[in-house]
């Protein structure tokens, strides 16, 4: 039995490190903070854009146009309705692209290339369902 049982905790202990990290732990990230807040432009003055602490899941990996992403999604707290933001992530280059939606207005951070722009509205729509 003590041995099932450490068996089972170091499983949990390796899927816990192997785990993506949520939007407000990317934020804690040096080379993350930097890409992201020089793509926000003025809108890093915005709380909800600079702490990524809505409500969200752990980023996801995801790959097209022949390049790895992190992708992360959250929305303003207690706003998700009209609030919300998909970003994509390159850990290779330290790029990050986004898409924010504030009262249905988009606005596209990072200077997206045409076919992440599409991408991002693909993730978009899947995620906030619009």
């Amino acid at each position: 039995m003590r041995t099932l049982l450490s068996i089972i905790f170091l499983l949990f202990i390796n899927a816990s490190a192997n785990a993506e990290p949520y939007p407000w732990d990317l934020v804690k990230d040096a080379r993350f903070n930097h890409a992201y807040k020089a793509a926000l432009g003025p809108k890093a003055k915005e709380p909800w854009l600079a702490k990524l602490d809505g409500p969200s899941n752990e980023a996801k990996k995801v790959r097209f146009g022949g390049r790895d992403y992190l992708f992360v999604h959250s929305c303003k707290q207690r706003a998700c309705d009209t609030h919300n933001v998909v970003l994509l992530y390159s850990t290779a280059t330290g790029v990050v692209y986004g898409k924010i939606s504030e009262y249905r207005k988009t606005t596209f951070i990072g200077k997206p290339p045409a076919d992440v722009k599409t991408e991002l509205g693909k993730l978009y729509a899947k995620e906030f369902r619009r």
